[in-house]
């Protein structure tokens, strides 16, 4: 049986419906273009963080202290919410990202 009242509306957004099909709480999206070198801090919440990597590879900083080279295409997923970086190479200084623009994808 089909559960009509859980349709989500199609906004015409490809990203934003995808998300809502979901049905994510507290969600927000960031679109990042940037020069090298370039560095961006992530600190640690209680949420999920979610990276896709688009038109040029980058690194991440684990929270174990690793770096892990990342390329066009790739997804990370830090489930737990672990502090990170992302950066042009490793090493690079990183601002933090609370400095930065957020839009909000869709509520609850």
């Amino acid at each position: 049986m089909l559960d009509h009242s859980s349709k989500v509306p199609i906004t015409g957004d490809p990203l934003t419906d995808i998300l809502r099909g979901l049905r994510l709480d507290g969600v927000e999206y960031g679109r990042c273009e940037m020069q090298e070198p370039w560095g961006l801090e992530f600190p640690a919440q209680t949420a999920a963080r979610f990276h896709f990597i688009g038109r040029k590879g980058c690194w991440l900083l684990q929270p174990s202290g690793e770096w892990v080279e990342l390329k066009a295409g790739d997804a990370v997923l830090l489930p737990r919410g672990a502090a990170h970086v992302l950066a042009s190479e490793p090493g690079t200084d990183a601002s933090p990202i609370q400095g930065y623009e957020v839009a909000e994808v869709c509520k609850g």
